[in-house]
């Protein structure tokens, strides 16, 4: 074989599609490569749906514009009935074009995340002089570590503005079911929603490296993910946004453990971050929530079927349970 046709085969291999770390292409990721974006990086196409959708928003600006469904939320009411947000003027309802901007932010998050690894985290990790083989779970842990250190301050914010800081659970029931939202609340929600879908897109594409407790990371999400939305349209935010801040609390020291065992901090400091603060945390707040839906449903009158608080109770428990159990082999992970 000559030179040039060398040069060639790899320059036709470079421009194809390849998903880390998947040793054999599903059909989806087949469908994806081959008309989704082939011969572009996995972090050039979200790029381009995000210009795509400002700029035909910029063309016109205004609410008439089907554009504008994926910047903004949807829904708006007018005054808030309930002193809940101080700041803010409307209340937003609930709808289909909710969907909207959760598929926006799930395109920016898949943006984001490829970003912040490769060209914040990666340069550190180098610095850092992390193996080879341990730099991408170091960036996947740095990532998980920037979001809910995030995510945690904005719902502790959201909370603080709420009638149920700090964890007043009573107010949970007052008043419900709690229809509508101030405009902070459903965009909080909506980008968590978000983010949590796209969570599970890295599962499906396999764009990380598959873990030793993979199967108990899927059902995580996709118990989550249900929750998420069944939280959402069962009018049960408030108990949802406490959720929310114990398990991102949770994973920041999760993954901070994580990070600090690839640059080789003694085993003593990450053993005690991840058992003591991780455990301690997961436990007594989620836990303390879960207890709540079981002991308070029957005793305060709210508008809803039992059935579904009663089935919200069952599906955290189950999410708890496999994430302490995801917990306890961090370690191998």
């Amino acid at each position: 074989m000559s030179k040039r046709d060398t040069r060639k085969r790899e320059a036709n291999s470079s421009s194809t599609c390849e998903f880390p770390f998947s040793k054999k292409k599903t059909l989806s990721s087949r469908f994806i490569c081959s008309y989704a974006y082939p011969k572009l990086h996995f972090s050039e196409l979200p790029l381009i749906i995000i210009g795509t959708i400002i700029l035909g928003y910029l063309v016109n600006p205004t609410s008439r514009n089907p554009f504008s469904k994926f910047l903004f939320i949807a829904y708006q009411i007018g005054s808030h009935d309930h002193d809940q947000m101080k700041f803010t003027k409307s209340s937003y309802g609930k709808g289909l074009w909710d969907l909207c901007l959760i598929s926006f932010w799930v395109v920016v998050f898949t943006f984001t995340r490829e970003a912040i690894m490769q060209y914040v985290l990666k340069p550190l990790g180098t610095w850092a002089e992390i193996k080879k083989s341990k730099l991408t779970r170091f960036m996947e842990q740095g990532y998980v570590v920037i979001y809910y250190s995030i995510s945690s301050a904005v719902g502790v914010y959201v909370m603080r503005q709420s009638p149920y800081w700090y964890f007043e659970t009573k107010y949970f029931w007052i008043d419900y079911p709690h229809f509508h939202l101030s405009a902070l609340e459903k965009y909080y929600y909506l980008i968590q929603s978000g983010f949590w879908l796209q969570q599970v897109v890295i599962l499906i594409l396999n764009l990380e490296k598959p873990r030793k407790d993979f199967l108990e990371l899927v059902a995580h999400h996709i118990i989550t993910c249900i929750l998420i939305g069944g939280s959402y349209s069962s009018n049960f935010t408030r108990v949802g946004n406490a959720v929310f801040i114990t398990m991102d609390f949770s994973d920041i020291w999760l993954a901070f453990a994580k990070c600090l065992k690839y640059l080789k901090f003694p085993t003593l400091i990450t053993d005690s971050i991840s058992r003591v603060l991780l455990t301690g945390d997961q436990s007594v707040y989620l836990g303390s929530v879960e207890w709540v839906l079981a002991a308070q449903m029957d005793s305060i009158h709210y508008r809803t079927r039992p059935d579904v608080a009663t089935s919200a109770n069952d599906l955290l428990v189950c999410a708890n349970s496999a994430y302490c159990y995801s917990s306890c082999k961090w370690k191998e992970c």
